[in-house]
């Protein structure tokens, strides 16, 4: 019934996009954000928002787990996110990026794991 549907909203750290965002039954809703900064760099962040802290009608914003340039590090135009729920409560994160057919860019792939989520640590960071 639509009646009983409501909205969300995410609030993304000022100056960026949302890219992509990717749910985990483990960990939470992921969210990949992406800015081209005034110099031609690009900058990212993944954020976190724990499944306890999406309610009907809430607005999102999430933690920061990972911020990055393409200034200070190898990092790309990263333009996916996709998350696999491990059995010990942990998730593997995968965030792509595509050298859209330009020598300036590049493809990556980045992985990472994210531990086992303490909800009372996210609680007190919101």
């Amino acid at each position: 019934d639509s009646a009983d549907l409501q909205a969300l909203r995410y609030e993304p750290t000022p100056g960026f996009d949302v890219s992509d965002a990717t749910f985990s039954k483990s960990c939470g809703l992921f969210v990949l954000e992406r800015k081209l900064n005034w110099l031609g760099f690009f900058e990212m962040r993944l954020k976190l928002i724990p499944s306890s802290s999406i309610k009907a009608g809430s607005s999102l914003k999430g933690l920061t787990l990972l911020a990055t340039d393409s200034w200070t590090s190898h990092v790309d135009n990263m333009e996916g996110v996709s998350v696999i729920d491990s059995p010990d409560g942990s998730c593997e994160i995968f965030m792509l990026s595509d050298d859209n057919y330009l020598p300036i860019q590049s493809t990556n792939l980045l992985q990472f794991r994210l531990s086992k989520i303490d909800s009372d640590y996210f609680q007190s960071n919101e």
